[in-house]
């Protein structure tokens, strides 16, 4: 959770946000759980590949493959 809605630097976040594609929000999304999320995952879940899976899957998805 970012904080309080109606806080200067979460209003600034929304605005910026609205200015951007979905494929850029979606690819934005992505990166963060791969680096901030995953990793807490695994450590604590280390044989579960599907979380993995499903964020390459997104991943090559958001890129056309």
């Amino acid at each position: 959770m970012l904080g309080d809605w109606q806080d200067p630097g979460v209003q600034a976040l929304m605005r910026l946000m609205e200015t951007q594609s979905k494929a850029t929000i979606a690819a934005w999304c992505l990166n963060y759980a791969r680096e901030q999320i995953l990793p807490v995952y695994e450590g604590a879940f280390p044989g579960d590949i599907r979380p993995r899976r499903a964020l390459d899957a997104a991943g090559d998805w958001l890129l056309g493959r």
